[in-house]
């Protein structure tokens, strides 16, 4: 893959009250959410009973270091219970273009590994979309994923068999970093010295006032200009730019983003950001249901850059310049476009 490949972006809308279901189900298929940015006028915030569901919102994910036989003799415990799919868990720390990564979601163990690791495993692995093209056999990678709902029935073939060994006698003196989010009987199986390094993370919200600042117009409209320019608006004010405020003095030799911006009005603006581990798709759910009912909101929730899937169960994510996979969405009036940017060597789901 050439290096200086561009992250890329798919773009759709539509009526928001027909949509409402395809709109979440696109957000509850994407993994590994480590952080919720809502934008919104000050007036919607207490419109919305937003504020009742910042107070109540409380969750917590764990970190620990650990060998991946401890996790995968839990995870297989509690399939044969059919609450596997509570379980979120991501490897953190590793270079998921050129080092080993795992992890569980929806039911689903992805591994992801280097051509070392590949020819130690005996797997029946494919070649990463990351390593197409990869002409140097030292840099490739390979993944393989396992149906852990699925694993007992499936223990003749011959990839299941081969899990078991092959983790137990390759990566039980190996620790990986592991950041989870799951139901408590998968923390309960856990060994005990794991159990006891648990390190909890708390989800945190905090709301910010952006002050009163440029807003463009927000009426969706199927031009590529305005889509362009409006995702621009909500990523700067996503990160509080100050290029929005009236009162914005920054140099036109730094950034001609104020006197570019087409004003449509001036307006308060609340930034409310949810952070700490890995933020439930639940959680995601629960802000949609609750902002649905005002004129107008965005939201943008960030994937982790660092996990070997993005969306779904199968879709290989890689790094490469960046590793986004951000969703990003606008509901105005009784409209909405819903912009999903991925990085380069992620396919569209």
């Amino acid at each position: 893959m050439a290096p200086d490949k561009l992250s890329h972006c798919h773009v759709k809308g539509g009526d928001y009250s027909s949509s409402r279901n395809i709109i979440a189900k696109t957000f509850a298929e994407h993994n590994f959410i480590n952080q919720l940015d809502i934008i919104l006028s000050k007036d919607s915030l207490t419109t919305a009973g937003l504020q009742n569901l910042i107070t109540a919102t409380a969750s917590v994910s764990y970190m620990v270091s650990c060998d991946l036989y401890t996790i995968i003799k839990s995870a297989l415990q509690l399939s044969q219970q059919s609450d596997v799919d509570s379980i979120h868990l991501t490897t953190i720390g590793h270079d998921v273009d050129h080092q080993d990564t795992v992890s569980i979601t929806k039911g689903v163990l992805n591994l992801k590994m280097s051509q070392e690791t590949f020819l130690k495993s005996g797997l029946d692995c494919k070649l990463s979309s990351i390593s197409k093209g990869n002409k140097n056999l030292r840099n490739k990678m390979y993944k393989i994923s396992f149906d852990l709902v699925k694993f007992k029935a499936q223990t003749l073939d011959k990839n299941y068999m081969r899990l078991i060994w092959f983790i137990e006698n390759t990566y039980r003196s190996q620790n990986f970093k592991f950041i989870f989010n799951s139901s408590r009987p998968f923390i309960d199986s856990l060994d005990n010295d794991v159990n006891e390094a648990l390190q909890e993370i708390p989800i945190k919200t905090s709301t910010t006032s952006l002050g009163n600042i440029k807003v463009p117009s927000l009426e969706i409209k199927n031009d590529q200009l305005w889509l362009s320019e409006t995702l621009e608006w909500l990523s700067y004010s996503s990160i509080e730019g100050p290029q929005l405020s009236i009162f914005d003095k920054t140099e036109s030799y730094i950034s001609s983003y104020s006197e570019l911006l087409e004003s449509d009005s001036n307006e308060e603006i609340i930034k409310v950001t949810i952070t700490g581990g890995l933020i439930p798709s639940s959680l995601s759910l629960d802000y949609l249901q609750s902002l649905s009912s005002i004129e107008w909101f965005g939201i943008l929730q960030h994937g982790a850059r660092d996990s070997n899937v993005s969306y779904g169960v199968h879709n290989e994510h890689c790094y490469v310049n960046g590793g986004e996979n951000i969703d990003v969405l606008l509901k105005s009036e009784d409209k909405f476009v819903l912009w999903e940017i991925l990085a380069p060597g992620d396919a569209h789901r």
